[in-house]
């Protein structure tokens, strides 16, 4: 992956970040900044030769911590070939591998559906692009999820999962 990639990966985690945290005003708020100032950090450039405005560590250390979810943090850290992992009781190990798979499968569904409905008229233009890549940053945050998740479990030396099959009968 290139600079370039990596920062609009980047990006992406801010633009989730600042999400999380109630939208650029309540992010803004929360640091001390104006409206203005926090929305460089939550937009793509005009310019596709611009890079994108990469978010201070103390914002993201502040932003971070209020919405406890680490968003910058998990793509420093996939930059870098780690992984973040929760520890969990065992009990939750096979209802979150299980949740987070779930919430996984519907994530890419809606990809999948958005990008059919846009590519069907023959072009992609570059709002429908960054939607894609809107979708796209969530199913990366729910293959995240599903990593810590998995990665709790495997901690945990592995989790017995009860499926019980249920029938008409």
């Amino acid at each position: 992956m290139d600079e370039k990639d990596w920062r609009y990966e980047m990006l992406g985690a801010q633009r989730d970040l600042i999400r999380e945290c109630g939208k650029i005003d309540r992010a803004a708020k929360l640091c001390k900044l104006s409206p203005a100032q926090m929305g460089r950090y939550n937009e793509y450039p005009a310019d596709e030769e611009e890079e994108p405005t990469i978010m201070p560590m103390r914002l993201v250390w502040i932003l971070e911590r209020e919405c406890r979810r680490p968003f910058v943090t998990a793509v420093m850290a996939r930059q870098t070939g780690r992984l973040l992992a929760e520890p969990c009781a065992p009990e939750m190990n096979a209802t979150s591998v299980l949740s987070s798979k779930m919430e996984l499968d519907i994530a890419v569904a809606e990809v999948n559906l958005e990008f059919a409905r846009d590519v069907a008229d023959g072009h992609l233009s570059r709002s429908e692009l960054r939607n894609y890549d809107r979708k796209l940053a969530k199913v990366q945050a729910e293959v995240a999820d599903a990593r810590a998740d998995v990665a709790g479990a495997m901690a945990g030396g592995g989790t017995k999962v009860d499926l019980k099959i249920v029938t008409g009968d």
